[in-house]
């Protein structure tokens, strides 16, 4: 069984914007090429609708705020570790 996972559009800048409001710590960490990835934007998710009978779609800033806190309490409880920072 494939499905797809629809969602809200979001350009990679749309995205930095919603990570460095969430995260402002995250501006001096990031950046990224802001050229649009060679995946479909918009894929039909209804499949996936049918079989869990419908689904809320968070807002950009909802997921990421979401993910962060995933994270977060993640590297509290030792399960991951954070990164190294890389030498310039």
């Amino acid at each position: 069984l494939a499905l797809n996972i629809g969602g809200r559009r979001a350009t990679v800048a749309e995205f930095l914007d919603a990570l460095i409001a969430v995260v402002p710590e995250a501006r001096s960490l990031i950046s990224a090429e802001v050229n649009e990835l060679p995946f479909p934007s918009i894929v039909d998710d209804s499949g996936l609708q049918e079989l869990l009978g419908g689904s809320t779609h968070l807002t950009l800033e909802d997921g990421i705020a979401r993910s962060v806190a995933i994270f977060r309490d993640a590297l509290e409880r030792g399960a991951i570790a954070a990164p190294q920072a890389a030498a310039r």
